[in-house]
């Protein structure tokens, strides 16, 4: 029968690429420093000290912690790198609301972490889409959203005019939006403030290839 084909390149490769760049900014290999204007036009950075933050503060929920985030998650090796599932667990909804959270107590007045925030949300977005649940049973996942959340975002796609298609458009624009940010404050080929090279063009093949 005919059917309509639905095709993502690579998703996981992008969630590893995305918490990469996040994680060399202003920490491991110290390659970058990674910020974005704000929706006030006030520098909003992106420095791996803010996941670790994460990390430290929700350790103190003992049991109750909210993220599946460990001491592996935040200090990577050479190794650790490659892994997708700890890339995943970082660049959640989980992570993004803790973050979104603590923001909101940490800085009241002007939310210092938003635009890392909607980063994590929308590589979260891309990582579930690649990771549809077949019907009848759950996809393997690797994301901090596991078997016990139904999670609409798995949902297998039926149709062309499946709203969640709109959202690849709105990852889109705030990528793209945010690359010509970059080259305006800096140039077209300086990536020591945005997420790396690689990382980008992953972002164009996944949210352009609907």
């Amino acid at each position: 029968r005919d059917e309509e084909i639905l095709f993502f390149m690579d998703p996981p490769h992008l969630v590893k690429l995305n918490r990469n760049s996040l994680a060399n900014s202003n920490a491991h290999e110290n390659t970058r420093s990674i910020e974005k204007l704000g929706s006030d036009g006030e520098v909003q950075h992106m420095d791996w000290d803010m996941i670790r933050l994460a990390y430290q503060m929700d350790k103190r929920n003992g049991p109750l912690q909210k993220t599946k985030l460990t001491h592996a998650h935040v200090e990577l090796n050479s190794y650790s790198k490659m892994g997708v599932r700890k890339a995943a667990q970082v660049c959640s909804a989980t992570v993004a609301d803790f973050i979104e959270e603590l923001d909101e107590q940490l800085n009241p007045e002007q939310k210092e972490m938003r635009e890392l925030v909607q980063n994590l949300r929308y590589a979260d977005l891309l990582f579930d889409f690649s990771h549809i649940r077949h019907p009848g049973r759950l996809a393997d996942s690797g994301s901090s959203e596991e078997s016990s959340g139904e999670k609409a975002a798995r949902e297998p796609f039926a149709a062309l005019d499946d709203p969640r298609l709109d959202r690849f458009k709105e990852i889109q624009d705030w990528f793209f939006a945010w690359k010509d940010e970059n080259s305006r404050r800096y140039s077209l080929t300086d990536y020591s403030h945005f997420i790396s090279g690689q990382s980008f063009k992953m972002v164009v093949m996944n949210t352009t290839s609907i």
